[in-house]
């Protein structure tokens, strides 16, 4: 009450401070501050010509004299702290971060290479279109975009020349039968020539790709696992696929499911990705289905996969690998983006001894070393760590024992099948569910991938 003989005198900061005070103690106990709370909600709102303090007031008495609840749920509700996670980022990455003051890397606490990509240019198929006004590039560009379709789950811009499309209209008769020269796939870089894709003739003859992969004893029951989806219905104008990029015995492929929402079947896909961290390549560029889509069904497949040096994108440090896919039935081309992790590029690699695993982390300069805490794990046991990175392809070196830190340490190698080589430390403390996972390379933005991939590896159930 003593405050409230001055709060004409007070300045606007301490008033609005002792209106709120006194709402949120009359909240807590309203038997014994009745009057005090209607004291200051008048001194607020009928003897103040602040608006600040005016304004809360008069909200303040409409809570309270409507709904106390909600009142109390709004004055009453609990603030997060603030806190400062700078010394969470890494010293080069700080460095950087200042100074992009001003722009988006400073709220994304990224570079911008990592989420900034080239613009999209449509190119035209002539040189003499290149070389004509811009009213006949617009009308070009314009007829391109009626028959392509771009992906609204990410933010990507393509690069031109991923696909041709058929600019020309189409009838109900030229869509249900598809010509040699509508089939051509031009390559992103141009330096190859163009190939056919031949579409499915006969469900009865055609062959699973997976039989490819899987022993000849082995039937392929279908699957009951939900593959993420990729591709939407309406991205992909009526084509939806579902699928991921792993490996099956040992091969990298894109294992998918296609489906089908056209009164057209899909009778064949041709694929192309554009340069990537890794170069990941298709080794054929179409998509072989075992039979034609109808519509309302869905058909599994598998692609084989390949590295290629051309392939490599020294720029693309992300594990997002932009793809383009045409529909050779309707001559529609859609873009869209396929996520992986770096794990699914490991290959096997033989157990190296203690003395050489130290020595390769020494000859890596600590600038290239890149660490996180992982939280919440499933389990801390060490052979269960081991087992499932055993099954990644990822081997173990050797396990230490910190009995005065009471720390377990466990090293490990992998190896991708470009030969990126990571050397691999998990620290777990004992009675935690937690684990510091150190990942070095010669190439720190490799390491950032393989960091997120074990992470993920040793938080799965």
């Amino acid at each position: 009450d003593s405050f409230l003989e001055s709060f004409a005198d007070e300045t606007s900061q301490v008033q609005l401070q002792l209106l709120t005070a006194i709402v949120k103690l009359f909240l807590k106990s309203s038997a014994t501050t009745q009057d005090m709370v209607q004291k200051v909600l008048n001194l607020s709102t009928e003897e103040s010509d602040n608006p600040d303090l005016r304004d809360r007031g008069y909200i303040y008495w409409r809570l309270l004299s409507t709904d106390p609840e909600a009142a109390r749920a709004v004055v009453l509700a609990h603030r997060p702290e603030i806190g400062d996670d700078t010394i969470t980022i890494e010293p080069n990455l700080l460095d950087e971060l200042i100074s992009q003051i001003g722009t988006l890397s400073s709220i994304y606490h990224k570079p911008p290479e990592a989420f900034v990509m080239k613009n999209l240019a449509i190119p035209t198929s002539t040189e003499e279109e290149e070389e004509g006004d811009g009213d006949d590039n617009g009308e070009a560009n314009d007829d391109v975009a009626s028959t392509t379709s771009y992906s609204n789950n990410t933010t990507t811009n393509y690069p031109p020349n991923i696909l041709t499309a058929n600019t020309g209209s189409t009838n109900s008769n030229t869509t249900k039968q598809v010509t040699q020269n509508s089939n051509n796939l031009i390559d992103l870089l141009d330096d190859t020539p163009s190939v056919n894709v031949t579409p499915v003739k006969s469900t009865a003859q055609s062959s699973n790709l997976l039989d490819d992969f899987l022993p000849v004893s082995q039937s392929v029951a279908p699957t009951r696992v939900t593959k993420p989806s990729i591709v939407t219905a309406e991205v992909g104008q009526g084509v939806f696929i579902n699928g991921s990029i792993t490996k099956i015995n040992g091969k990298l492929v894109l294992d998918i499911d296609v489906g089908n929402n056209t009164s057209t079947p899909i009778q064949a896909l041709a694929i192309q990705f554009n340069k990537n961290a890794f170069g990941i390549t298709p080794v054929q560029p179409g998509i072989n289905l075992p039979a034609p889509v109808a519509n309302g069904s869905v058909v599994s497949t598998v692609l084989q996969l390949n590295v290629s040096p051309n392939q490599v994108n020294p720029q693309d440090v992300s594990t997002n690998l932009q793809t383009a896919i045409k529909n050779l039935a309707t001559n529609s081309v859609f873009y869209f983006v396929i996520p992986y992790t770096v794990d699914a590029l490991f290959t096997a690699v033989p157990t190296i001894d203690v003395q050489a695993f130290v020595q390769a982390w020494k000859n890596i300069d600590d600038s290239s070393e890149v660490s996180a805490l992982v939280n919440d794990l499933p389990t801390t046991d060490i052979e269960s760590i081991k087992s499932k990175l055993a099954n990644k392809d990822i081997s173990f070196t050797a396990k230490r024992d910190i009995p005065e830190g009471q720390q377990i340490v466990t090293y490990f190698t992998a190896k991708t099948i470009t030969n990126v080589t990571f050397l691999i430390e998990l620290k777990f403390k004992i009675g935690m569910n937690i684990s510091k996972v150190t990942i070095k390379s010669n190439n720190k933005a490799y390491s950032e991938l393989c960091k997120i991939a074990i992470s993920k590896i040793i938080s799965s159930n």
